[in-house]
């Protein structure tokens, strides 16, 4: 997936409040999921979803390390996230810099 900064970085802090605040049972949900020109997060009591064209790809993102990332990088930017089969990690690439986070299967991600 590859989009620009701005825009995924607006789209995660939308889900994030459906994102527990402290830790929970399931770490999982400290998680948003992409697919299907969507994100959703959850806390197992509220759900919020937000159309985003570009999230085709299935994949798992840790939401608030993830923004505490984008903090840090030009809105102008374009970043590509990939979440390579049998890796447990996603990566994102901007144009100077490289990270990668821990991720599961989307799979395991609560119905919501």
């Amino acid at each position: 997936m590859q989009i620009r900064v701005s825009k995924l970085r607006d789209a995660l802090a939308l889900v994030e409040m459906a994102v527990p605040r402290k830790k929970s049972r399931l770490p999982i949900l400290s998680s948003v999921r992409f697919g299907g020109g969507a994100i959703r997060a959850t806390d197992l009591n509220i759900e919020v979803t937000v159309k985003l064209a570009e999230a085709e790809d299935e994949g798992l993102l840790p939401c608030r390390w993830v923004l505490d990332l984008l903090a840090r990088v030009p809105g102008t930017d374009m970043v590509t996230v990939t979440w390579p089969e049998g890796d447990k990690a996603v990566k994102l690439a901007f144009s100077s810099t490289q990270a990668s986070f821990p991720t599961v299967s989307p799979a395991d991600y609560p119905p919501v």
